[in-house]
């Protein structure tokens, strides 16, 4: 009789350990999915940014090399340093029609990003939850609205401005008297590293909000349907981290080392620029599902501010 019963636990402790490499395997399916579809918006948005950058390339740089040249020539060969640029700043906005019309021009795009993205996020949560519901804003456009009110104003207006900051440097160093050059040699040159500038910006913004906005729905989705833990993941490893010449900050494997955390305590990711770490539940022994799934109503979103991109 003791044997049978020694046989039982056995069976039952290798059934629950074969549950746990099931649960285990599931777990990094979903993980490896979540950053899938992350990696899929950041490449749509950062072509949709790229786009909104782009009227810069299309405009006539020559009033600016020219004041620019000028500028360098008022420094005089006894005096040292760049020439004042403020004036090339006063210019350069007016070759794109003021910041705010630059920065303007991406509100639809952040807006779109808001949207579409929480909606995916949202979903792959329920999902990771096994949550049988359908994730849907009821208020989708206060929803984004939201988000574009606390981060993307100020992301925009923060690209936009050093956008045109760049382009000033850009245009102060390819005019340096001491390596002069033609004008088409000029214009060739900074239209080639604004390309490369533009490009470079628009990733990075797209990869920090597609993250700002999945993160802040993940986040909700945990905490409304009753997960009371999670752990800050960064994203590491052959499927979904990055290239090994960006090894994960410290302040990142600062935070993962301190899992798991209370929800309440949490910070939501991104940490910073380009952050990929991602939060995710870790199951108390008598959790169940909510009587009340939630899946999209609207709550009091945890917005995070900006203060960098």
């Amino acid at each position: 009789m003791a044997r049978s019963k020694d046989l039982a636990d056995l069976s039952e402790a290798y059934l629950a350990l074969d549950l746990l490499k099931v649960n285990t395997r599931n777990d990094a399916a979903m993980l490896r999915a979540g950053w899938r579809a992350r990696e899929r918006w950041i490449e749509r948005t950062s072509h949709s940014f790229e786009q909104w950058l782009k009227p810069s390339n299309e405009v006539d740089l020559v009033p600016a090399i020219e004041l620019a040249q000028d500028m360098w020539s008022k420094v005089g060969k006894a005096r040292s340093g760049d020439p004042d640029p403020s004036r090339l700043d006063r210019l350069l906005r007016r070759i794109f029609g003021g910041i705010r019309a630059l920065a303007g021009g991406g509100v639809a795009v952040y807006l779109g990003l808001a949207r579409e993205v929480s909606e995916e996020s949202g979903q792959h949560t329920l999902d990771t939850l096994g949550l049988n519901q359908t994730f849907r804003w009821t208020t989708p456009r206060d929803m984004a609205r939201d988000i574009h009110a606390v981060r993307g104003s100020k992301v925009l207006a923060l690209a936009a401005n050093e956008h045109l900051d760049r382009l000033r440097d850009i245009i102060i160093r390819a005019t340096d008297p001491a390596k002069p050059k033609a004008m088409g040699e000029i214009v060739a040159e900074i239209e080639r590293e604004w390309s490369v500038l533009r490009r470079w910006q628009a990733e990075r913004i797209a990869r920090t909000e597609t993250a700002a906005v999945w993160e802040t729905t993940n986040f909700n989705a945990l905490y409304l349907n009753g997960v009371t833990q999670v752990d800050w993941v960064i994203a590491s490893g052959p499927s979904i981290g990055p290239p090994k010449s960006y090894p994960p900050c410290d302040d990142c494997v600062e935070i993962a080392a301190q899992n798991p955390w209370v929800v309440t305590d949490v910070e939501l990711p991104p940490k910073h620029p380009n952050c990929r770490c991602t939060l995710v539940p870790v199951y108390d022994a008598d959790w169940l599902p909510p009587a009340e799934t939630w899946h999209g109503q609207d709550p009091p979103l945890p917005l995070r501010d900006v203060e960098s991109v």
